[in-house]
């Protein structure tokens, strides 16, 4: 019984390691990073099941435009992990085309063999800065 708890503990701790290194590419603005740590066949959805990219070539194209925004920036407010599962709750700061501001997000992400093989985000909490 150790063993197994040992043996999912190592398995939370890897999978949090790519999803980490996820954030800080994002955060570095870096899509050839950012893109490393999802598999050949990831996808991304909305949480209610709306497919955001299907694969890495829509991953990318949608980066792209992110990572133009000046202020970009996640912050992580917490995370756990399951297993192979690990659940992000971040505010990101963004440049909307209404102006600047704030959202929440939460991630949840699905590791397989060492990367992201899916993504799944709620967001919500959505506010503009004041000028």
């Amino acid at each position: 019984m150790r063993v197994e708890a040992e043996q999912l503990e190592a398995k939370g701790v890897a999978a949090q390691q790519i999803v980490q290194t996820q954030l800080d590419a994002y955060n570095s603005k870096d899509v050839v990073a950012w893109l490393a740590t999802y598999a050949d066949d990831a996808a991304q959805y909305s949480l209610e099941g709306e497919i955001i990219a299907r694969d890495k070539a829509q991953m990318a194209a949608n980066m792209v435009s992110r990572f133009a925004e000046p202020d970009l920036h996640a912050t992580l407010l917490s995370r756990h992990s399951y297993d192979n599962v690990v659940i992000d709750h971040e505010r990101v700061t963004r440049n909307f085309p209404e102006g600047p501001g704030t959202i929440e997000m939460l991630c949840i992400y699905l590791i397989e063999q060492g990367l992201i093989a899916r993504a799944s985000f709620k967001l919500f909490n959505k506010r503009f800065t004041p000028r």
